[in-house]
């Protein structure tokens, strides 16, 4: 794990811990990323957020947060890659969900780190995690 000044694409178990105000330090690390203009976004992090939240207000409040973010874009390209992580991943008896590989694809595509609570993406080879 490692901090940065590149890009970092902020995974939905950060989102849900900070949108729910759960921990001082990664309120405070999320709140840096996005102050200074190196939080991303992407499709798969945004449809986890909405699709977890049955309240409109809730769901309005994550549209604000990622609202401001640069968004990444899956290209053909970025599925056939998450399509390959996920084979080599499975072949080693290691299976991670597709919005999971697809958010993996897209940091590596894009050169970002991610910022996830989540440790199986510990697993998925030539990505970056970020530390604060």
């Amino acid at each position: 794990m490692t901090s940065t000044s590149h890009p970092v694409l902020i995974e939905t178990s950060i989102w849900i811990t900070h949108l729910h105000r759960r921990n001082q330090v990664l309120q405070s690390a999320v709140t840096e990323l996005i102050r200074s203009g190196q939080a991303v976004t992407c499709g798969a992090v945004a449809t986890e957020l909405v699709s977890g939240e049955s309240q409109p207000d809730a769901q309005e409040r994550i549209l604000t947060a990622l609202g401001g973010l640069r968004y990444l874009e899956c290209t053909y390209e970025t599925w056939l890659n998450a399509g390959r992580v996920g084979a080599q991943l499975r072949a080693q008896g290691a299976g991670i969900p597709l919005p999971d590989l697809l958010i993996a694809a897209l940091a590596i595509q894009h050169g970002c780190a991610i910022y996830t609570l989540d440790t199986h993406f510990q697993r998925i080879p030539n990505l970056t995690l970020y530390s604060p």
